[in-house]
């Protein structure tokens, strides 16, 4: 499965290999700006400039959860464990129904993420350190940051994938 955020306020999931759209995710009211799937597939995150963050079931394209914040972000990724979103202003703790505990939701005021992350759709970054400079063709068609892979859409239409190991992030950081 692939999933691409879209301006016209809508997320989509696609079979990769059939290139067939599978669902359409409708319920953000500004253009989505970012979307990532989580590691066990079983849960889609989008973000959109309209200040939410929503969690989607995949296949069945039902929206099991609105975060509502105070601020838009950028970039998203699953913590490893599928408990949180880091995303590019902090990391939000998902909700009860979603997780079995009866924890609400706490979204963290802005600081830096550990993980990979992206600065200003211009950079690669990793525990607040720029690694990588994205050059003016490669900003503006939207960015994803899951685990060590990032995918980097140009407004040509190319996406670029990246995959980080920890000994090369370790080598740039030192």
């Amino acid at each position: 499965m692939v999933a691409s955020a879209s301006r016209d306020m809508t997320v989509r999931i696609w079979n990769a290999k059939t290139g067939n759209c599978e669902q359409v995710l409708e319920g953000h009211s500004y253009g989505v700006n970012s979307v990532v799937f989580s590691h066990d597939l079983t849960m889609v995150a989008s973000a959109s400039h309209d200040k939410t963050v929503r969690i989607w079931d995949p296949k069945t394209g039902v929206c099991k959860e609105v975060i509502s914040l105070d601020f838009y972000v950028d970039a998203l990724s699953f913590t490893f464990d599928g408990r949180g979103l880091a995303t590019s202003t902090g990391v939000i703790s998902l909700t009860s129904h979603l997780m079995s505990s009866t924890e609400p939701v706490i979204p963290s005021q802005p600081s830096t993420v550990s993980g990979l992350g992206l600065r200003d759709e211009t950079w690669v970054t990793t525990a607040g350190t720029d690694l990588l400079w994205l050059p003016p063709e490669c900003r503006g068609g939207g960015a994803a940051v899951s685990g060590s892979m990032v995918a980097v859409g140009c407004p040509s239409g190319r996406v670029i994938l990246l995959g980080f190991s920890d000994a090369e992030i370790a080598k740039m950081l030192s």
